[in-house]
């Protein structure tokens, strides 16, 4: 059975600092995100386990460091960064 933890919009930034709104999904050990709530196709796949900092930016931001990348997001209020 197909489940997730929690799913909703963030911000994602990117390579060239562009903000781009997706739509994330964590599931079991993998936080994915897609264009937007109906895709089926994710864009990328966060392996959690690879994440070895978590860093509050500001009231909205944090990031997501993991070897390979550091992931930027933003969420639409405070209550959404700290439920995530």
């Amino acid at each position: 059975d197909w489940y997730s933890i929690m799913n909703g919009p963030l911000k994602k930034r990117n390579n060239r600092g562009v903000w781009q709104q997706r739509w994330f999904v964590l599931e079991g050990t993998s936080l994915r995100y897609y264009e937007s709530a109906t895709s089926s196709t994710p864009k990328g796949v966060i392996n959690v386990p690879s994440i070895f900092a978590v860093s509050r930016i500001d009231a909205f931001c944090f990031e997501l460091r993991c070897k390979e990348r550091t992931y930027v997001l933003s969420a639409a209020s405070e209550e959404v960064v700290s439920s995530w």
